[in-house]
């Protein structure tokens, strides 16, 4: 395919919830033309109303079309479609992904048709709820966008993919397949396990207090098991693709939890845990910034 701006381009996005509604709102204006595909059917006319698509086609026709196509699905439906919508595309087109893990879905497209170029993506955002209803725009900006490189990449992929990065307000970052899904365990999915955890000892805490420990549950605690709210497919998905990793950090987390319960009775070792915790944390908080 001739070398062509993002801003000349036909948009494929197949999936129309959070992920897929923002995107398709944050290139409008940025590409030619846009149009989805609901695999679940049901959301396209929404998407329409809502200013993040300009026409809604089946799945084949779409895929023909596009000069790129990008799978806003569930990450264990990479693997399912990246095949048939490969050989739906025009030779020298360009397919991408927004999965949460990266292994998994960038060997689905390594393999695809050898005339289609793919790079694996993953925005490093999101919400704890889903749908169309609650797609935004402004979800990317500012928001880093990684970028693993696939059997199928190319210069042409990666500069078009980064050009739809920019556009949504992203900041691309390129991390191979295996560190990525190493680092999210910790960064991304552990979160969302300690804050189901934290919900279901709630649920037990209140249990034991006649319900005053829900009733006095206040902003910190919201704050720490909002993921628990999060679609939980999607999470099945997120999980069941990087188990091994995931056992790990929560592995860690127990330990650091089993220090903290020893030091209980020690105020010594427990402020040392504590301040050891704070200079972490702020440690994390620069390393954020950069």
């Amino acid at each position: 395919m001739t070398a062509s701006a993002l801003d000349e381009c036909t948009v494929a996005i197949v999936g129309l919830g959070l992920m897929g509604g923002s995107l398709g709102l944050a290139l409008r204006g940025h590409c030619a033309h846009r149009i989805g595909i609901d695999i679940d059917h049901g959301g396209e006319a929404g998407a329409i109303e809502a200013g993040a698509i300009d026409e809604f086609a089946p799945l084949a026709t779409a895929a023909a079309r596009a000069d790129i196509v990008v799978l806003a699905v569930p990450v264990r439906q990479v693997a399912l479609l990246a095949g048939d919508i490969a050989a739906w595309m025009r030779p020298g087109r360009v397919l991408t992904d927004l999965g949460s893990t990266k292994v998994d879905a960038c060997a689905a497209l390594d393999s695809v048709d050898e005339r289609i170029e793919t790079i694996g993506g993953h925005p490093m955002c999101g919400r704890e709820v889903s749908g169309i209803t609650h797609a935004d725009g402004t979800l990317f900006q500012g928001a880093r966008w990684v970028l693993s490189p696939t059997l199928r990449t190319t210069e042409y992929a990666r500069a078009l993919v980064g050009e739809l990065v920019d556009a949504a307000g992203a900041i691309a970052v390129d991390v191979d397949r295996h560190v990525h899904d190493e680092a999210v365990a910790t960064a991304s999915h552990l979160p969302y396990v300690i804050a189901q955890a934290l919900a279901g000892t709630l649920v037990e805490a209140d249990a034991r207090t006649s319900g005053v420990a829900g009733r006095l549950a206040a902003t910190g605690f919201r704050g720490a098991t909002r993921l628990a709210s999060g679609d939980v497919q999607m999470w099945l998905d997120v999980l069941a693709t990087n188990e091994a990793n995931v056992r790990t950090s929560i592995g860690s987390m127990q330990r650091h939890l089993a220090d903290l319960a020893d030091a209980l009775d020690d105020a010594e070792r427990l402020e040392h845990l504590l301040r050891g915790g704070r200079a972490a944390m702020e440690t994390a908080r620069t390393i954020d910034r950069d």
